[in-house]
């Protein structure tokens, strides 16, 4: 399913680990986990969920692609799960998913999303951009790869049998659950090898 992802980071276009939001602690640039100092500690802080969708959205729309409410939802959670798997565990949002019918969703950008009727370009004056800079090789590489994807064939990825959402829905008995980081970083571990 991520073959391409494999790809990239076979390629160093994406770095394992490299995502790091250390800047405060005084490292230089976005480091590989291993080489911070060891008297510091890294600290990963999750991101508010909306302000990376309406960053998410707003790169989307940049490139042309189609965005509606369950695209932008599976964007998300593809970039939330890649940032796990690349950063050790570290969750990217302030947010976990839920189990929906029509697969992961993050509920405050669900609730931001109807609100405003879909518009996160309305959001999009209050987000700093260079916020998120440091987030542009998962969103590139996610974009890149499921851009085009329809809305139902990004459903279809994340309802495969014995995955993350599988696992919690069950069958609709799980609907609304927070689906557990631990089988999401396991699945994005596995896809990327």
């Amino acid at each position: 399913m991520i073959k391409f992802l494999k790809r990239l980071v076979k390629k160093k276009l994406v770095k394992k680990n490299s995502l790091c939001y250390n800047y405060s602690q005084g490292c230089p640039h976005c480091c590989l986990r291993n080489t911070v100092n060891k008297e510091r500690s890294v600290r990963y802080m999750p991101v508010n969920s909306i302000d990376f969708a309406t960053y998410l959205n707003r790169e989307a729309r940049m490139r042309d692609l189609y965005v509606n409410v369950t695209k932008l939802q599976k964007w998300l959670y593809i970039c939330y799960g890649l940032h796990l798997a690349l950063n050790d565990g570290a969750q990217l949002l302030d947010e976990m998913p839920t189990a929906r019918e029509y697969g992961p969703f993050f509920p405050n950008v669900h609730n931001m999303q109807k609100d405003l009727k879909n518009n996160l370009r309305t959001l999009e004056r209050r987000i700093s951009i260079d916020d998120f800079r440091q987030f542009d090789d998962i969103i590139d590489a996610t974009l890149r790869h499921y851009g085009d994807w329809t809305a139902q064939s990004l459903v279809d990825l994340t309802h495969e049998p014995g995955r993350a959402w599988d696992k919690t829905y069950q069958d609709g008995e799980g609907r609304f659950r927070t689906m557990p980081n631990d089988d999401i970083l396991a699945d994005f571990k596995e896809m990327l090898g």
